[in-house]
């Protein structure tokens, strides 16, 4: 049992970051990041699960406070290949798999989050994620609630600590939303 089906996915994203530019300075640098997707792929499934494997349009923009000595800012398009994975190798046991390869700004990221169903298609784990992204390396542990329901539309809550090799580190949040047509 399994097939296949041509799948599009529209994912737009917005951040917003606090972080000390210098140790010295009582004022953290405030950035303002917006992404968005437009992805085509194959999707795979079976009694394993179901993954994805995308490629696409990327777009990205970065924006910092005004003559701040940044090169890595404004507007950029790209390819971008995902690859999307929720696999079950046990009973109400799911683990998602997201990486990501986006050019616009070099950007790489990988997320394993394993959750147990505690309610119907509602799963409750911790996760982990690595990513490169305007040439910082971002490492990111934490728990998530994934699969709540408002509608028609799906949401991700989680949150832990992040830190990047620079050594800034400190509590993170993420709302994801999603709606399938």
């Amino acid at each position: 049992q399994g097939g296949g089906a041509l799948m599009v996915r529209i994912a737009t994203g917005s951040g917003l970051s606090r972080w000390p530019a210098d140790p010295r300075d009582p004022f953290p640098v405030l950035e303002v990041k917006q992404s968005a997707r437009l992805l085509m792929g194959w999707r795979f499934s079976g009694s394993w699960g179901v993954a994805t494997l995308f490629g696409g349009l990327a777009a990205e923009r970065r924006v910092l406070p005004q003559g701040f000595p940044d090169p890595q800012t404004g507007l950029r398009l790209g390819p971008a290949v995902v690859f999307d994975a929720w696999l079950k190798p046990m009973e109400r046991v799911a683990v998602q798999v997201y990486a990501e390869i986006a050019t616009p700004y070099s950007a790489a990221s990988l997320r394993i989050a394993p959750g147990y169903e505690v309610a119907e298609r509602i799963f409750v784990g911790p996760e982990a994620s690595v990513g490169l992204h305007h040439g910082t390396l971002r490492s990111r542990a934490g728990l998530h609630v994934t699969g709540l329901r408002i509608g028609d539309v799906g949401l991700r809550l989680s949150g832990g600590y992040a830190q990047d090799r620079g050594g800034r580190g400190g509590a993170y949040g993420t709302l994801s939303l999603w709606r399938s047509y």
